[in-house]
């Protein structure tokens, strides 16, 4: 558990609280839990709720707990949709409304991987405090690929 809700368990390093704690109420964020992966709610729930959500750097841990080795360092290995809807979305990828968010979570299912690009706000802050140092290729190039340098 302590994993997966750091902050919401106290075992967020007091550096890093910040960015693992929740804005919003814990009840309005386990409530809303079905809801971190999906287009309309990912970057809404990415500021409000991020430790329920896992949207930031555990203790300085690997989310992938694989020590962060995999890859040859040629930048990310594949392209990979963020959210969990995107396929049942495939028609907001041509949207005007949708298409910058649609391209930007759902890479893979808009066929648009062929750009680099940071997939979530909070790159910059992570990066400050070693997230490219810290987790996996994978973990990064789903994240934070052009913050860590990752881009060919």
């Amino acid at each position: 558990m302590h994993e997966k809700c750091p902050a919401t368990c106290g075992k967020c390093n007091r550096k890093n609280a910040n960015l693992c704690a929740d804005k919003s109420k814990p009840e309005v964020c386990t409530a809303m839990l079905t809801f971190c992966n999906t287009i309309d709610y990912y970057d809404l729930l990415s500021v409000e709720c991020p430790s329920t959500c896992n949207r930031c750097p555990h203790n300085g841990t690997n989310p992938n707990g694989n020590g962060g080795n995999e890859g040859n360092g040629d930048g990310p290995q594949t392209c990979t949709d963020v959210a969990n809807d995107c396929s049942a979305n495939l028609n907001r990828c041509s949207n005007d409304k949708y298409a910058p968010l649609m391209h930007r979570l759902c890479p893979a299912t808009c066929n648009s991987c062929k750009s680099c690009e940071d997939f979530h706000k909070m790159c910059s802050t992570w990066v400050a405090h070693g997230f490219c140092t810290k987790y996996s290729q994978a973990a990064i190039s789903k994240t934070c690929p052009k913050s860590c340098d990752l881009c060919k």
